[in-house]
Order: structure tokens, then sequence, then C-alpha cells
């Protein structure tokens, strides 16, 4: 029996001193036995996006050509041919220019008028008429033929008659003055005022119908007859008609007087016509 334990208290210290350890340690285990921590994962980089495709805006396109422009190519007008304008919008198209034939004062009451007004109306009517072939006279032409023809616009009330004091639209006269007095206002208002109140009459053209228009950068050649002697309007007709068929109108006399609107001091200097010739001898032929 003591043999047994003798045996057997050897393995009893052991364990005794295996606790002792562990009670020294803090209940630990050997730091050489305890397991390395598993390191956690590195993040992954997040993907980069491929570069957006680069993408060219569209060319812009062409600027339109201002209203009322002429390509530098295109012929001059080679006649000149009248046509009663009845309505507001009623112009023939397809010409190469038009030129209105505006009086700014109303003809039911003529008695109210100077008499010199009207002397001057009617004899740019006469005038006009009797130097010009009108557009029933000449009958139909093609496309070609009307872009080299300059149409004389007159407002009137019935076709078919020759215009005159008794067949004159003044009241639509007034609505194209008034329409070109807008074109005109923002750039030049002077001669939207000159339009506005000055009795007339004036002669404006354009490169294609007024009611055509819708940008006031347009190109437009007016003169001003209001004070210009009657007994000169053959002779202002005649070199209009010139001067609209030698030289083209551009941007330099964007809603400028013509230079025949400079002469009315001469035209008004003297009843003598010798003097008014003189003065318009390099526009007129003899």
């Amino acid at each position: 029996m003591k043999k047994k334990c003798s045996a057997a208290l050897p393995g009893v210290l052991i364990i005794i001193l295996c606790f002792m350890v562990w009670g020294c340690n803090g209940g630990k285990m050997n730091p050489a036995e305890t397991p390395a921590p598993v390191p956690a994962p590195r993040p992954q980089p997040k993907p980069v996006p491929p570069p957006a495709p680069v993408v060219l805006p569209p060319p812009l396109p062409p600027e339109p050509e201002p209203a009322g422009t002429r390509d530098p190519g295109a012929p001059l007008p080679q006649q000149h041919h009248w046509d009663s304008l009845l309505q507001r919008d009623g112009e023939a198209r397809g010409y190469g220019m038009y030129t209105y034939v505006l009086f700014n004062r109303q003809l039911d009451l003529r008695a109210s008028l100077d008499p010199e007004i009207l002397q001057r109306y009617q004899k740019l009517l006469n005038v006009i008429v009797a130097t010009t072939l009108s557009s029933t006279d000449v009958g139909e032409i093609d496309a070609a033929e009307k872009q080299l023809t300059n149409l004389f616009m007159i407002p009137g009330t019935v076709r078919g008659k020759l215009p005159s004091l008794d067949n004159y639209n003044a009241v639509l006269a007034m609505r194209y003055l008034d329409e070109i007095g807008k074109l005109t206002r923002a750039d030049n208002p002077e001669v939207a005022d000159r339009l506005m109140s000055r009795p007339g009459p004036f002669l404006v053209s354009t490169l294609k119908p007024v009611s055509e228009i819708d940008d006031r950068q347009t190109t437009l050649l007016y003169i001003d007859l209001s004070a210009t002697n009657p007994a000169a309007m053959t002779e202002i007709v005649a070199a209009y008609k010139l001067r609209l068929s030698q030289n083209p109108l551009n941007e330099a006399e964007h809603f400028a007087p013509l230079r025949l609107a400079l002469l009315n001091l001469v035209l008004n200097a003297d009843d003598n016509i010798t003097l008014v010739k003189a003065a318009l001898a390099h526009w007129v032929p003899d």
C-alpha cells in the first residue's frame, strides 16, 4: 500500500506544479502556444471607370444670310416695271428688287393738304407711269427675267386703273411706312421719325417684299422727296432707276438715304430745271 502511494506521489506533484505555473500566468496559455491572429483582408482598390469618350459638338450651322441681302454675284436690276399693291403682303414674288411708292398723308380730305404736296404726289405717279411699263403690259416673264427687274409697288384701290390720287390707297401706304419705320427704329430712329412724320413721297427699295423681312439688319435704300421741286421729278426718277441698276445695295447703305436726298437743297434752290439737270448730270445719261 505504501509503495502504491509513493509511486503516485510524483504524478500528483507534477499536476500541482502545472496548475501553479498556469496560475502564475494569469490562467493564460503560453504565448508561444497562442495561435497567431488571422490578418484582416486588405481592402480591394475600387475599379477605376474607363474615361468617358470624347464627344465632339456638332459643327455649327452656317449663319443665316441677313434678310434682304443679295449674293455679291447676283445681277443688278436692268429693267423696271410697276404694279398695283392692293393689300398687305400682296406683292408678286420673285423679283430682284421692290421699290415702294409711299405717301404719308390721307387723300380723302385733299382740301386740307398743301397743294404742293399733292402736286408732288401726282407728278411722281405720272412720271413712273410715263417712263415705266406695267407688269400687265409686259405680261408673264420667267424667273430669270424677274431677278433682273425692279418692281415699283404703288398702293392702289382698284386693279387695272392707272395710278392717280383718286386710285391711291393712302391707308395701305401708311401701314407700309409704319412697318418700315419699325425696322429702322432701333438703329436709325431719325429715319423712322422721318418716315412717320414727313409727307413724302418716299421711294423705298428692298431686296425682298417688306412682309418677308423679319430682321431689322437688312439692306434698304430710300429717298425722301418731301421737299423736292416737282419740276425735277422726271430727273429724280431717272437717276433713281440708274442708281439701282449700276450699284448693288450693300451694308454701307443700311437704312441710309440715297445721295439724291442730299441734292434736295440744290433741287429746291431754284425752279430753273437747267440747274437741276446740271446737278444730276453725272447720274442721268443724255
